[in-house]
């Protein structure tokens, strides 16, 4: 299986109430590891306190319907998909 690229999951915190962002964790590791590797950076995913909340009380199928995932997500997403596409695309012309 191909390396698509590397997202950092808990990149920051976005504070709901002032917009601040928070880097909690150290920052930047995962776009060294994807140079290391040699593989594309595809995303930095915040921390979500309504995912955490509803991941803690099992309400992961309520989560599409109730939360926005917003920008980062759908960012992680489409760089993910571009990545399987290009994949393809090699796949099909060494074919």
């Amino acid at each position: 299986v191909p390396l698509l690229g590397v997202i950092e999951n808990m990149s920051y915190f976005q504070c709901p109430h002032c917009d601040e962002r928070s880097d909690i964790f150290s920052h930047g590791g995962a776009h060294k590891t994807a140079d290391t590797l040699d593989v594309p950076f595809l995303a930095e995913v915040p921390l979500d306190m309504t995912i955490r909340e509803m991941t803690d009380t099992g309400a992961q199928e309520d989560l599409v319907r109730k939360v926005d995932l917003g920008f980062p997500y759908r960012q992680a997403a489409t760089s993910l998909l571009d990545q399987l596409q290009k994949q393809h695309a090699k796949k099909n012309l060494a074919a």
